[in-house]
């Protein structure tokens, strides 16, 4: 994330951008219901006149849901006047391709996010097929390591009796 930050205080700094703020936020990317989300909606609807650029570096990091990510980009737009770019791939809608750019960019961005729950289920199924456990472990038990990768369970005395 410090990465993310320097990149885009280092652009804003060379084109001449004000940097108003920065919002740093490690939470999924399948809902705008963010705590940062929130705060920076929050900042631009009372700042409508002086906020009119929301840039981020990719548009993974702004969204890994294709139908909320064009809604929330058309609320900005229409609602505050602010547009919401990146510097990696920057749309420009003044053109009449942009939404299917947008489109490119933000549904790669929901297959990845597809294809990584598809893989972590499969993973922990053959996980749990093998007689590993994933989770936390249940009332009665504890979770112990068996190696680097694998895990199990062991009755725990005192709280198995409780069971």
């Amino acid at each position: 994330m410090r990465h993310q930050e320097e990149v885009l205080r280092k652009f804003c700094e060379l084109g001449n951008h004000n940097n108003l703020g920065v919002y740093i936020e490690d939470y999924t990317g399948t809902t705008f219901d963010r705590p940062e989300w929130n705060k920076l909606t929050k900042y631009v609807s009372q700042n409508k006149k002086i906020v009119d650029l929301i840039l981020l570096l990719r548009w993974d990091r702004f969204s890994r849901d294709l139908e909320l990510a064009l809604g929330e980009i058309r609320r900005f737009r229409n609602n505050f006047g602010v547009e919401i770019n990146t510097m990696d791939n920057k749309i420009d809608y003044n053109l009449p391709e942009y939404p299917l750019m947008l489109a490119m960019y933000l549904g790669v961005s929901e297959v990845e996010k597809n294809k990584i729950v598809l893989r972590t289920k499969e993973g922990t199924r053959r996980a749990l097929l093998d007689g590993y456990w994933t989770n936390r472990a249940p009332l009665g038990y504890r979770n112990c390591k068996l190696d680097d990768k694998h895990h199990s369970l062991e009755i725990d005395e005192e709280k198995s009796k409780l069971v």
